[in-house]
């Protein structure tokens, strides 16, 4: 029988994820869904010493492990609800990625682009700006690749429809006159947007609603007024940059 004390076990921060995506909404589920989307991984002053990625730089692809700090537990989610499934079925914690769990540890896989004195520059991850990262280990295809593998109930689901996204005059001119990385940054915002950052139930829907999304420095207005469709209509500097809730 599990006793309930809960032991405390040896975690240490290793670094800080920096990152463009600055709340939940608009994160990319998986890793490698924006794969244009650069971040760096800013190492604490204790593990700033060679002698810890030694080697490192000869790797392609890296393991990412991180807290969810923007979310927290409650025994009554055991069961979630997954966005795949449109937000209308259940499915156990464990039988997800949903990123509130009992021990809120996530893991990523991402391009290792930059080995930094002072961290990693890596490509295509999901993390949120701030991220805490507890762990770096290097992708091994001989034993991390399974082609074989089930999908389980994600196999019954059809692909992902990607919305065709297109700017408009306005918010194209806005970008580059804020931007100094013009195509690197309208590539990741498009491709974040073709994700249909909405809730599982506005997702599919069309209206002229102006839909909001908060990306690098900016504060990011689109609308879906075609099914399969989405235009970004304007972008602008917000103010303040929204919580990550």
């Amino acid at each position: 029988m599990i006793s309930k004390e809960q032991p405390l076990l040896p975690v240490s921060l290793i670094g800080r994820i920096k990152s463009p995506f600055r709340q939940n909404l608009g994160a990319p589920r998986q890793a490698g869904l924006v794969p244009d989307v650069e971040q760096e991984i800013l190492f604490e002053t204790d593990f700033q010493h060679p002698t810890y990625w030694r080697g490192l730089e000869s790797f392609s692809h890296i393991w990412v492990l991180f807290v969810f700090h923007a979310h927290r537990w409650d025994p009554a989610q055991a069961c979630v609800r997954p966005p795949r499934l449109g937000g209308a079925q259940q499915m156990g914690v464990f039988a997800s990625r949903a990123p509130t769990r009992p021990t809120p540890i996530g893991m990523s896989c991402c391009r290792l682009l930059e080995v930094m004195p002072h961290g990693l520059r890596i490509q295509g991850g999901d993390f949120l700006d701030g991220t805490p990262v507890v762990d770096i280990k290097p992708y091994l295809t001989y034993c991390d690749t399974h082609p074989e593998a089930s999908l389980g109930w994600l196999s019954q689901l059809p692909m992902e429809k990607r919305l065709i996204v297109t700017w408009s005059p306005q918010a194209l001119a806005k970008l580059e006159a804020l931007s100094t990385e013009v195509e690197k940054e309208k590539k990741v915002i498009t491709q974040t947007l073709a994700l249909d950052p909405r809730s599982s139930q506005d997702r599919g829907t069309i209206s002229a609603k102006i839909w909001r999304l908060y990306l690098f420095e900016y504060d990011v207005h689109w609308q879906s007024l075609e099914f399969g469709k989405a235009l970004l209509v304007d972008i602008c500097i917000p103010k303040g940059i929204p919580s990550v809730t």
